[in-house]
């Protein structure tokens, strides 16, 4: 979930939001017992945005993304499933984007659709881990040993697609919820699995990450010409 304020004045604003992410883990072997997952995160970051009309606005700022890693097991119907997730990555990310509106009812509220691109820099590039664990049940276990490493893009870029609602109030406040999707060129990270379940033989198999997410977003928008405009009005009154 994604929360955001946002001020404007003369067609600028600045935006500030926090958001929930789900990281994507693609799966390079087809595999009975391990699975992708959808990987829970976070993000969050400053922006500024120059309003050019009541229906197209540029934007760019930092943004700071925690990736995390991870996958699902399952064996059986009897031993259930289960997933691990960790820290992986975290980047500082430049967005730029174009946002397109559509009003409805009287400008009450309007549907937005936005596309962009964020230039993406690994602050942990370099970094990696290993380790393993046992799972067991009264009559099945596995074993995985997993090998994590980010040695592969220090810079990388991610393409945005997202659409959303924006709900308005007299003096232009508003309130938005949408869904952006974050697509990249390039891997980011691997993990290596070996994995061996009920003492039988040893497999193994890769998850790859491209630095892909999707991010849910709930915000608030508060235009500074709102508060110009009382002020004006305020002065005007005193003489």
């Amino acid at each position: 979930m994604n929360y955001s304020i946002s001020y404007s004045q003369k067609g600028f604003y600045a935006s500030i939001h926090g958001g929930m992410d789900f990281d994507q883990w693609e799966l390079q072997s087809a595999s009975n017992t391990i699975k992708e997952s959808a990987i829970i995160s976070s993000s969050f970051g400053l922006e500024i945005g120059r309003q050019f009309n009541n229906y197209f606005s540029v934007e760019t700022g930092i943004i700071r993304k925690y990736y995390y890693e991870g996958y699902a097991v399952e064996i059986n119907d009897d031993f259930g499933n289960f997933g691990t997730s960790s820290n992986s990555i975290t980047t500082i990310q430049i967005p730029l984007r174009i946002k397109a509106r559509i009003f409805a009812k009287k400008e009450k509220f309007a549907f937005y659709g936005q596309l962009g691109y964020h230039l993406c820099f690994n602050t942990e590039f370099g970094t990696g881990g290993s380790g393993f664990s046992t799972v067991s049940s009264a009559t099945d276990s596995i074993t995985i040993w997993e090998v994590s490493n980010n040695n592969y893009a220090k810079v990388f870029g991610l393409l945005e697609a997202g659409i959303g609602m924006e709900l308005f109030t007299n003096n232009k406040v508003g309130v938005s919820f949408g869904v952006n999707y974050f697509s990249g060129f390039k891997t980011t990270g691997t993990i290596d699995l070996t994995y061996q379940v009920n003492n039988g033989v040893i497999k193994t198999n890769q998850l790859l990450s491209s630095g892909d997410y999707f991010a849910w977003h709930v915000g608030i928008m508060v235009p500074f010409s709102a508060f110009k405009e009382k002020e004006e009005l305020e002065i005007e009154t005193e003489f």
